[in-house]
C-alpha cells in the first residue's frame, strides 16, 4: 500500500480530507460518521442516512469505507464521468425522495490510489426529514 502522505493528489481531490482519511476510518462510525463500502444498489438506503442526519445533527457519509474502517474506494472513482454521475444521483435523491430538500456538500478524497466520496449533511431547519415518506432520526451508529 502506498504512503498516502506522499501521494500526489489529482486536482479534484480534497487535500485536507485526503490527509485525514486514515484517521477518520480508524476512528470508526459514530453519531456524526457513517461508512458505506459502495454506493447502495437501492438509493433509498442512502436517502435514509441523509434524512437522519438532516433531522438529528451534522454528519458525513463516506462511500468507499467498509464498516470495519477498511478504505476500499469506490469503483472507477478516478474517472470524471463516474464522479459526476455519483454527484448527480445524490443531488437527485436530496431533492426528490428526501423531503424537505437537503443540499449536501460532496467532496472526494484519495488515499493510496483509492477514491472515497464524502457526503456532508448539515442538520436542517425542519424538525423532521423524510426519505420515501418515512421519518428518520439518527441515534448513535
Amino acid at each position: 500500500m502506498a504512503d498516502a502522505s506522499n501521494e500526489k493528489l489529482p486536482p479534484w481531490a480534497d487535500s485536507v480530507l485526503s490527509r485525514d482519511l486514515s484517521r477518520i476510518a480508524a476512528a470508526g462510525e459514530s453519531q456524526e460518521v457513517e461508512f458505506k463500502v459502495t454506493f447502495p444498489s437501492h438509493v433509498g438506503d442512502l436517502g435514509k442516512e441523509i434524512a437522519a442526519f438532516a433531522t438529528s445533527n451534522d454528519g458525513t457519509i463516506y462511500l468507499g469505507i467498509a464498516d470495519d474502517g477498511a478504505i476500499v474506494g469506490i469503483a472507477s472513482g478516478s474517472d470524471t464521468g463516474v464522479r459526476a454521475k455519483l454527484r448527480q444521483r445524490i443531488e437527485g435523491l436530496c431533492s426528490g425522495p428526501v423531503q424537505p430538500t437537503v443540499t449536501p456538500s460532496i467532496r472526494f478524497a484519495v488515499h493510496a490510489g483509492l477514491t472515497v466520496m464524502a457526503i456532508d449533511v448539515r442538520k436542517g431547519s425542519a424538525p423532521i426529514y423524510y426519505a420515501g415518506n418515512v421519518p428518520y432520526l439518527r441515534q448513535l451508529t
